[in-house]
């Protein structure tokens, strides 16, 4: 089976440069648009269920991309960004100006190890993955989480992420597929689905 794993669309605070982990901020419309576009590149996509975080970010953007669709996402809490403790709501230039910009400084601070936020993804991307022994599934999540998840299944394959500093982009699309419990990359952070859209379909 194959998850596809989409980062939400942009958001308010994506545009003011703030952290955004557990705190939240609403789609722009901008977001919006790019949500739908999404849609537009995976409506041939079957899927046989979605989820997403407990975000009202991720929701909304599940709900934009599933339009026309009789799945309702199914949201779930292991599925939330990265806590960034004492950084929520700030700044990112403050936080986010070192060489390796997710460093363990955000669990000094009162929230998770960018490993702790890999280990907790990954489980729970494998953990619905289990319910469903064939078939596509929508998983709809925060970048740092997916860039996280992916660093546990291969650090290289996530080092232009890391080496960038920065996440996937606002709906790309990650596709695992998923076998007696394992996980192998076929597509890292892909825009391809959300530009379909855009032009058109």
């Amino acid at each position: 089976m194959k998850l596809y794993i989409v980062r939400h669309g942009e958001t308010m605070f994506n545009v003011k440069r703030i952290v955004q982990g557990w705190c939240d901020s609403p789609l722009t419309e901008k977001g919006r648009k790019q949500a739908e576009a999404a849609g537009i590149g995976l409506r041939d996509i079957p899927f046989v269920h979605a989820y997403c975080s407990t975000s009202e970010r991720t929701l909304d953007t599940a709900l934009a991309i599933l339009k026309g669709s009789n799945l309702v996402p199914e949201q779930r809490r292991d599925l939330k960004e990265m806590n960034f403790g004492d950084a929520e709501g700030e700044p990112m230039s403050e936080w986010f100006n070192e060489p390796d910009p997710l460093a363990k400084k955000f669990k000094e601070a009162g929230g998770e190890s960018f490993e702790e936020a890999g280990k907790r993804a990954l489980n729970a991307w494998l953990a619905i993955a289990a319910k469903y022994a064939e078939g596509n599934v929508l998983i709809v999540t925060h970048g740092a989480v997916i860039m996280a998840g992916i660093t546990q299944l291969d650090a290289h394959a996530a080092d232009r992420f890391r080496k960038a500093g920065r996440a996937p982009g606002n709906c790309s699309v990650t596709i695992l597929n998923v076998e007696n419990g394992t996980a192998a990359i076929e597509t890292l952070g892909s825009d391809e689905y959300r530009e379909i859209g855009e032009q058109g379909g």
